[in-house]
């Protein structure tokens, strides 16, 4: 299964790194044009992702799985490059944050 960036902690501290522009690209509404509910709030997704950045991890929170909770914090950081990004994830139920 194949998950679009912003549902899963990996794809939100990539997207993190993206300035205005690339993110624009990326969510641009021709590329949802087949598929437009599919297309996040790219406003409401730059909020989160000025949040990451400014954290420095990322939480997911039922984004690309029920009862799901996933934190995931960059290994190597640079404006080029996110070189990995390693995740731990549990069952909400479970979860205590």
């Amino acid at each position: 299964m194949v998950l679009p960036a912003h549902r899963t902690t990996a794809g939100l501290l990539l997207l993190s790194e993206l300035d205005d522009a690339e993110l624009a690209e990326v969510y641009s509404a021709a590329r949802y044009r087949d598929r437009p509910a599919d297309r996040p709030n790219i406003v409401q997704l730059r909020s989160e992702l000025e949040l990451i950045g400014r954290n420095g991890f990322a939480v997911n929170q039922e984004r690309s799985e029920r009862g799901l909770v996933a934190l995931g914090v960059p290994v190597a950081r640079t404006r080029a490059a996110t070189a990995t990004a390693p995740r731990e994830a549990l069952d909400s139920l479970r979860a205590v944050l």
